[in-house]
């Protein structure tokens, strides 16, 4: 994994549009379907892109940058300021009434995993976003991403978890070494499925 410091706006705009035109199974939807159209979820995205490359978590994985994942430390957070402004820019992107909504359904979906590790007083490395650019989907980044995840976590011995939105989703991420731990459902469409890798030096 390379640690990536800039992004053009094009690039940014790039991964948004992987997350905005996945298409789902029957009966599923993306938690970011509240937003209510594909440019508010655009906004959305690039700003949580954006956030998520200003903190530093941003990795590119490949010889031409054919994945990007963020991964965030449990006892790491964004810059301050990134942190006091992204309500108002969430706002900006969204509108006050989406954002609302939004927040109201996470709430709506009980305890995250990793705020129940951190009760516990555990620590971990949180996958923030993997992303495979369009063009190289079903050509095993996501398997390259995730080893290099693997790789990092078992240099830390750290568990790694993730929240994954579709049933396709999670059982491509169990069929690549990690457990379901849970599943936080907002709705009857919209769910988050828990996922967790535990290295093999903490067993």
């Amino acid at each position: 994994m390379k640690k990536v410091v800039i992004m053009s706006d094009s690039e940014i705009r790039e991964l948004a549009e992987t997350y905005a035109d996945y298409s789902f199974r029957p009966g599923e939807k993306s938690i970011f379907s509240v937003l209510g159209s594909r440019d508010r979820i655009l906004r959305y995205l690039e700003m949580s892109i954006q956030t998520a490359l200003k903190s530093g978590w941003i990795y590119s994985v490949g010889d031409n940058n054919e994945a990007f994942v963020a991964i965030s430390y449990s006892d790491s957070h964004p810059p301050l300021h990134i942190m006091l402004s992204f309500p108002f820019r969430a706002m900006k992107a969204v509108g006050t009434r989406h954002l609302y909504d939004l927040s109201q359904l996470l709430k709506n979906g009980g305890v995250s995993l990793a705020d129940r590790m951190k009760k516990n007083g555990e620590k971990f490395l949180s996958v923030e976003i993997l992303c495979v650019r369009k063009e190289y989907q079903g050509k095993g980044y996501m398997r390259k991403a995730m080893e290099e995840v693997f790789r990092l976590a078992d240099e830390k011995r750290l568990p790694v978890i993730l929240e994954t939105d579709e049933t396709l989703k999670a059982h491509k991420y169990r069929h690549l070494g990690m457990e379901q731990e849970g599943v936080r459902r907002f709705t009857p469409e919209i769910a988050f499925y828990e996922m967790s890798y535990r290295p093999k030096t903490m067993l």
